[in-house]
């Protein structure tokens, strides 16, 4: 069985064609590996989102521009 590793990240954003959706799709239910490879995904894009923000101090990164609110 092929298995549609490079597409699940994509298809969990969003970001895939609707054929390249259809596809995972029609795959997922009949794919073990794959609806797990999806499950751990979308936890890990939870707990990234989970994490609090910080902010950088001025000039911590040399020639990055952190934006100043206005």
């Amino acid at each position: 069985m092929t298995h549609l590793d490079e597409l699940l990240s994509s298809y969990l954003d969003g970001e895939l064609s609707a054929d390249e959706r259809e596809r995972v799709a029609s795959h997922l239910p009949a794919c073990t590996r794959c609806r797990s490879e999806l499950d751990d995904l979308a936890a890990v894009r939870s707990l990234v989102r989970g994490l609090p923000l910080i902010e950088m101090a001025s000039g911590a990164v040399p020639g990055v521009l952190i934006p100043m609110p206005i």
